[in-house]
């Protein structure tokens, strides 16, 4: 993984590689939400996924993050979660 972050009430890590390859734009386009959030202290949401094929993982894979309004937290292991971070939470 090439960008990490931390998610409040969320054991581990999460993140997402930036290489010049098909998702390079996608990640990039995360990448600047993920500062843009930062920055602002806005609230955005997460979706990840927990391999559970590793004994006790639980660091996760980014699959899309997007601007969102409210916060959310459903965690299911070897299921894909979505968290919506921000003010508030």
């Amino acid at each position: 993984m090439e960008v990490v972050i931390g998610i409040k009430r969320a054991k581990g890590g999460f993140g997402f590689t930036l290489r010049n390859d098909n998702n390079r734009f996608a990640h990039q386009g995360m990448l600047d939400l993920l500062r843009d959030v930062f920055n602002s202290d806005a609230v955005v949401e997460v979706e990840y996924n927990v391999d559970p094929g590793e004994f006790g993982k639980v660091n996760g894979k980014i699959l899309r993050v997007t601007r969102r309004g409210v916060r959310v937290v459903q965690f299911t292991p070897g299921r894909q979660c979505v968290e919506r971070i921000g003010e508030g939470a």
